[in-house]
């Protein structure tokens, strides 16, 4: 007697031994052998599709759909003669949980103060978004939650995935080229945004956005623009060029009481140093009030916190670490993980012990 199943899905998972010749769908660990002599490369497919709607009940999408039709149809003549015959009809477009439609699209837009990067999984594309993590003068990371690549609207970030999307035929906002043309404009422009002092003996910012100015008083108080350390220190977190004059004040002021790589971890965002240095680390920390230093070291991980180094390990799940992380110190310049990454990405300075 022959048999007719009414949806796609049931022929899948009778081929690939989720469910039996009368209809009856098995559960876990109830598959059985296929009754058809299968091609190598269709076993594990067919499994994964069988799986997928019998275990659970997730639509095929529209091109799973499509590779479900020409695998049933491939095995016709099979289903035809078995010893009970399975019998396909003409038309096969009948699927028990419907299709599952996916946006393939590529976009490039911004949503909430963020650049957003949206396209289906393309291995390459995520290589050089997580090398744009590592680079980014700003934060640029997956989100698991909307499926997306988020990334901070700074310069290098926008230069850098408009020219990837051009690269790779993404569709652009007007939004995101507007900005785009304003960063281009403004590179064309001649002018700088610097430190330097002015006329009343004080420090000023040349070309700043007020939004600068607010929040360098915010994170140095009333006496911000007489800190020259801290005005120097927040140049590289910030943005903003140090004048030659005023570095010349900078390696006047620390040389005479600290040791040379003061400067440097002052200048630079990111610095490194030898292993047996680290008390010239605290020596900085002190100076430009960036206690407590945030230290990584995975092969120590049971040592206790001070007042001045909070040890990173793999229990520092505090959700708010990211934003508290003034100067992060670590080992190991490869930290693997969205977690890991996260600290370096946010952190505003970055020693590695080399």
């Amino acid at each position: 007697m022959e048999q007719t199943f009414l949806y796609v899905e049931d022929y899948i998972e009778f081929i690939s031994g989720w469910r039996t010749r009368g209809g009856k769908l098995l559960g876990l660990f109830q598959n059985q052998q296929s009754p058809l002599s299968l091609a190598r490369y269709d076993v594990q497919i067919l499994s994964s599709l069988g799986e997928q709607t019998a275990l659970s009940q997730k639509p095929y999408t529209d091109k799973q759909a499509a590779l479900a039709v020409k695998i049933v149809t491939k095995y016709r003549k099979q289903l035809g003669n078995l010893p009970d015959p399975v019998y396909i009809p003409e038309v096969l477009d009948n699927f028990r949980l419907g299709i599952r439609q996916v946006d393939r699209s590529r976009k490039i837009y911004i949503e909430d103060d963020k650049i957003i990067v949206r396209f289906p999984f393309d291995g390459s594309l995520i290589e050089q978004l997580r090398d744009l993590a590592k680079l980014s003068q700003g934060e640029c990371k997956w989100n698991p939650v909307q499926k997306v690549w988020c990334g901070a609207l700074t310069e290098f970030n926008v230069n850098y995935i408009v020219a990837l999307g051009r690269a790779q035929q993404f569709e652009i906002s007007d939004e995101v080229l507007a900005l785009q043309q304003q960063i281009q404009a403004a590179e064309q422009t001649d002018y700088r945004i610097e430190l330097v002092r002015d006329r009343d003996g004080c420090y000023t910012i040349t070309n700043s956005e007020q939004s600068l100015i607010d929040y360098l008083e915010q994170q140095l108080g009333s006496h911000c623009w007489t800190n020259l350390v801290g005005l120097c220190d927040y140049a590289q977190v910030c943005g903003y060029a140090i004048s030659t004059e005023v570095e010349q004040e900078l390696a006047d002021k620390v040389k005479p009481d600290y040791y040379r790589e003061t400067v440097n971890f002052i200048k630079n965002r990111k610095f490194g140093i030898a292993k047996e240095e680290f008390k010239h680390v605290l020596e900085y920390a002190r100076l430009t009030n960036r206690l407590p230093v945030y230290y990584y070291d995975p092969t120590s991980l049971d040592k206790t916190d001070t007042e001045e180094i909070v040890y990173l390990n793999i229990g520092s799940r505090d959700p708010e670490l990211m934003n508290k992380i003034k100067l992060l110190v670590t080992h190991s310049s490869l930290l693997i993980g969205s977690r890991r990454q996260g600290w370096a990405q946010n952190a505003e300075k970055v020693i590695e012990l080399l």
